[in-house]
């Protein structure tokens, strides 16, 4: 099994094109957030716990605003996590010149007037076209702007490398070599706090798993399906 929690807007339909290109052995399970509830990570955690896999074995693969939440639950040590999947992610604020007091600013006004340049912009940073922008619209259409604005102050204020420390089970990193959202130096990051995470960037923006699904599809393949994952 392998359990997706989505980026910022939570809803799990971005994992559209991924999910058409997964091998069929894989077995996905979409974990999406409430659309119309403010909640931060703290309030997230538990419902997050609750709809995962409380036996069977599974692979949990955050994406970006999702990397704290799951860092956080396999730092708990469940038995039955087999490896954890972070996706253009951060263990701190991913925009170092934007300090955390900043947090403050992030208002519903700005998500509701601007959510269009966001998108196009900082998300796909050129690699747009028409069906990625009719997806990302589809997506954060359904997520009022107060819930993004909250989701914002938690990613500028949130502080996880204690509990990458923790985490046991092995963990890889997937990066779009061309993210302006998320930059390198967030994996680079993560890599010096938990010197064991593998690496791998390919191809594509932030949204690498959007914009290149076939190479993101490989190489969780290449995760999930390697013999001593059984």
């Amino acid at each position: 099994i392998l359990v997706l929690l989505p980026g910022m807007d939570g809803t799990g339909v971005l994992f559209a094109p991924l999910l058409g290109e997964l091998d069929p052995r894989i077995s996905p399970w979409v974990v999406p957030y409430p659309a119309d509830e403010p909640l931060s990570y703290d309030e997230l955690l538990p419902l997050v716990r609750r709809a995962l896999p409380s036996e069977e074995p599974f692979f949990l693969l955050a994406e970006s605003f999702s990397g704290p939440l799951a860092i956080r639950f396999a730092a708990e040590g469940p038995g039955n996590l087999r490896g954890l999947i972070l996706v253009s992610t951060f263990i701190r604020n991913p925009v170092p010149w934007l300090p955390s007091w900043t947090r403050h600013f992030a208002i519903p006004p700005f998500f509701r007037f601007a959510r269009r340049f966001i998108l196009v912009k900082a998300l796909l940073s050129g690699y747009g076209n028409r069906d990625m922008t009719a997806l990302l619209d589809a997506a954060h259409s359904q997520v009022t702007p107060e819930v993004m604005a909250k989701r914002a102050k938690e990613i500028l204020g949130v502080k996880v490398k204690r509990e990458l420390k923790m985490v046991k089970s092995p963990v890889y990193y997937l990066g779009g070599e061309n993210d302006r959202v998320v930059p390198k130096k967030n994996m680079r990051e993560i890599v010096a706090t938990h010197p064991d995470v593998r690496t791998r960037i390919i191809r594509g923006p932030h949204l690498v798993l959007q914009v290149n699904p076939r190479g993101a599809a490989i190489e969780i393949a290449r995760i999930l399906l390697r013999r001593d994952n059984r």
